[in-house]
């Protein structure tokens, strides 16, 4: 009898099922919560059974009734601590974090810094073209930041915005500044997130 072939999964489902299933985790020793979890669940318990004891010891021999009252009431109020192992997000949630803090970060080498035109005229004008110029990959999330960037007041004065998180509000006195030297990117910029509303 012939063996049957294995069944081929298509690749997007076989990413999807990748996504939900594998975990990706920052930690140095992955794998030492299975060492570490029975080990902290052992010293809550240890811990609860002690706290038990001190209580019942403390009303060791003839016990009155408020005494027997106060004792019980004690060992209510007495709580295991809860252990919980440490959270590992899926493949899908570290991407999408990823992702995320990509478009936070964008172009945050030039926001850091104070606007300064020789500096930063030439680059960020040759930035924006490239960002402007595609329609593919993450082009209405880069667009959407910098729509909430020209939404938010800007700040009164320019300064250091090495700080993170980034301040929109900087970040938007920042391109004024820029767009008092290219006057025209304000308006091609502001087209470029109109148009990918539609994307």
């Amino acid at each position: 009898m012939e063996a049957e072939e294995p069944q081929r999964r298509d690749p997007r489902e076989a990413k999807e099922i990748d996504y939900a299933r594998h975990r990706r985790s920052a930690a140095e020793y992955p794998h030492s919560w299975r060492r570490q979890l029975p080990r902290k669940k052992a010293h809550a318990q240890r811990a609860f059974r002690r706290s038990e004891a001190k209580t019942l010891r403390a009303a060791r021999g003839t016990v009155r009734g408020s005494q027997a009252e106060q004792t019980a009431a004690d060992l209510d109020d007495l709580q295991r601590e809860t252990v919980v192992p440490w959270t590992v997000p899926t493949l899908r949630e570290h991407v999408n974090r990823v992702l995320d803090n990509r478009v936070e970060r964008l172009a945050w080498n030039y926001f850091k810094s104070p606007y300064n035109s020789a500096r930063h005229r030439q680059s960020f004008a040759r930035f924006l073209a490239a960002l402007t110029a595609g329609r593919q990959g993450h082009s209405r999330d880069y667009a959407q930041r910098f729509e909430s960037i020209l939404a938010t007041p800007p700040a009164p004065t320019s300064g250091l915005l090495g700080s993170w998180p980034p301040d929109p509000a900087r970040i938007h006195r920042w391109l004024l500044e820029f767009f008092a030297d290219e006057p025209e990117w304000d308006q091609h910029l502001r087209d470029w997130i109109a148009q990918t509303r539609s994307l």
